[in-house]
């Protein structure tokens, strides 16, 4: 399955798929969380909206096809008190009718401070909290772990994990010690791969969606981020 963009489509629901007359070859538009929030995927790359199938392939299936997942779902968030973790968070809970969440963050007192907030607007729908350090990958794929018994355990299977932790260390390389490197990358890139390799996991029997972030760092030269574009560069690949 592909976490995408937000396709610009004209078509309608039949069942549980998403049909539409709109061509495969068009232009992705800004990026967008509305296939998380909704909880579409796609059912083969081929039809993917942003992109190009064989020319064969266009006339042989004119419409693109959505699958919607079950629902209730779990959306297990990591860095969920940073602001576009706190955002999405929010979002989800508004726009995605059922869905619960699992946060996981640094920070207790602002770990708490989210959940209250939430619980508040959204009673029920918050099945785990979780106070963790990133940089550790076993306390990362611990916590989408307890995640996805947690939402099994409230009838709503996890289906989307996502990796919004991050730090910045703004030095030219001659001046960024080790240290710093290590902490760069342990935070942006390694808690990464222990995103995919637990969700790798965690998703095997049902699927779902992965969600990363990177940095325009990573692939356009900017002074004194060349530690944070070598750890999102990494990303990127992964």
């Amino acid at each position: 399955s592909y976490t995408a963009h937000r396709p610009a489509l004209s078509g309608r629901f039949r069942g549980n798929v998403y049909e539409s007359s709109s061509s495969l070859n068009c232009t992705p538009p800004a990026p967008d969380f509305q296939m998380l929030r909704e909880g579409v995927r796609f059912k083969n790359p081929t039809q993917h909206p942003h992109r190009t199938a064989p020319a064969r392939r266009r006339a042989a299936s004119p419409s693109t096809r959505f699958e919607r997942l079950p629902m209730p779902s779990t959306f297990a968030l990591l860095g969920a008190t940073g602001g576009i973790g706190s955002a999405l968070a929010r979002r989800l809970l508004d726009q995605q009718p059922g869905a619960l969440l699992a946060l996981g963050a640094r920070t207790p007192a602002r770990l708490e401070s989210l959940a209250a907030e939430l619980e508040q607007a959204h009673p029920g729908r918050i099945v785990l909290t979780r106070t963790l350090d990133a940089r550790a990958s076993d306390q990362v794929e611990a916590f989408f772990a307890a995640a996805a018994e947690a939402g099994t355990a409230a009838g709503a299977p996890l289906a989307g994990l996502v990796n919004a932790v991050g730090s910045i260390v703004l030095k030219p390389a001659h001046q960024t010690t080790d240290a710093e490197l290590e902490e760069t990358l342990r935070l942006n890139l390694w808690s990464a791969f222990a995103t995919v390799r637990a969700a790798a996991k965690a998703l095997r029997g049902s699927g779902g969606s992965v969600l990363l972030f990177s940095t325009a760092a990573a692939r356009a030269g900017i002074p004194n981020h060349e530690a944070i574009a070598a750890a999102k560069g990494g990303v990127i690949g992964l």
